[in-house]
C-alpha cells in the first residue's frame, strides 16, 4: 500500500493535518463542548453526549448542545447531571429532537450513563472512566455500541453508506488522542494506533481531489491511505480538512 501512495500527496496530507491541528479548531467544532470543563469525568460525559449531534449542520447541533449543557451546568456540571437524576428533566416522548434522535434517546443514553457511572466510581479497577468499564477487552467501537445501544438509540449503529462508525471514531479521536491541543487522551487505555480516522463526506472528497482514492473506494481504502500517511495515529487524518468544513 505504501509504495503506490503518491509521495508529493502524502506530503500534503501531513502539511493539511499539522495547519488544521490548533486550538483555534476547537471554537468552530462540537468539541468545544467538552472543552468547557475540566475534570475528567465531566469532559466524558459532555463527549459521549455531543458525539451522538456530530452529523448534520453544526450550527443546528449547537443549539440543541447549548440547551443541553446549559441543563447540565445548572445541575453542577455533565458528571452531576448523570449523577443526581437531573436528565429526569427530559421528555420521554417520541419527538424529534434533532433529526432521527428522539427526547428519549437522549432520556435512554442519560440513564444508561447514570448506571455505568455508579460502577465506574464505586469499583476501583475502573478508574472513574465510564469507557472502562465497558471495554473488558472488547474493540473500542464494540464496547461503544454496548453503551450506546442497551436502550438503544439507534441513530448511532450502523450509520451511513459506508458503515463506518463515524461517531464512534470521531468520540474516540477525541478521547484517545494525546499530545494533541484539540484531543484529550483521558482514555489513554485505548492505543492510538488502534484509531481510525472519521469519514465524512468531505474527508473523502478530499482525498479523491488528492488523487489518493477514487470516488467509489470503499472506506477501508481511505483507512489504508491514513494508516500509511500517519502511521501511529491514523485518527489524524480527520484533520486534513478544516474545523469549518466538519459535518
Amino acid at each position: 500500500m505504501g509504495d503506490s501512495i503518491d509521495k508529493v500527496a502524502l506530503i500534503t496530507l501531513q502539511e493539511l493535518a499539522d495547519k488544521n491541528e490548533n486550538a483555534e479548531y476547537i471554537e468552530h467544532d462540537l468539541i468545544a463542548f467538552p472543552h468547557m470543563y475540566s475534570d475528567a469525568r465531566d469532559i466524558e460525559i459532555s463527549a459521549l453526549v455531543t458525539s451522538c449531534f456530530a452529523f448534520g449542520g453544526k450550527a443546528e447541533a449547537k443549539i440543541i448542545l447549548d440547551s443541553i449543557h446549559k441543563n447540565m451546568n445548572n445541575a453542577g456540571g455533565p458528571y452531576q447531571w448523570v449523577r443526581t437524576f437531573a436528565w429526569t428533566s427530559i421528555p420521554y416522548v417520541n419527538d424529534a429532537l434533532y433529526f432521527n434522535i428522539k427526547n428519549k434517546d437522549l432520556y435512554n443514553l442519560a440513564d444508561r450513563l447514570h448506571t455505568l457511572s455508579i460502577k465506574a466510581e464505586n469499583d476501583e479497577r475502573y478508574s472513574g472512566e465510564i469507557m472502562n468499564v465497558v471495554m473488558q477487552g472488547l474493540e473500542p467501537v464494540v464496547a461503544l455500541k454496548r453503551i450506546f445501544a442497551l436502550y438503544p438509540p439507534s441513530f448511532l449503529v450502523n450509520e451511513g453508506k459506508d458503515n463506518n462508525n463515524f461517531r464512534f471514531h470521531l468520540l474516540l479521536r477525541w478521547m484517545c488522542r494525546k499530545d494533541s491541543d484539540i484531543d484529550f487522551g483521558i482514555w489513554d487505555f485505548i492505543s492510538t494506533e488502534e484509531l481510525k480516522a472519521p469519514v465524512s463526506k468531505k474527508t473523502r472528497m478530499a482525498l479523491v481531489n488528492l488523487g489518493l482514492i477514487t470516488p467509489d473506494d470503499s472506506v477501508e481504502r481511505i483507512y489504508d491511505v491514513f494508516n500509511v500517511a500517519f502511521p501511529y495515529d491514523p485518527a489524524r487524518g480527520s484533520f486534513i480538512i478544516g474545523s469549518e468544513d466538519y459535518e
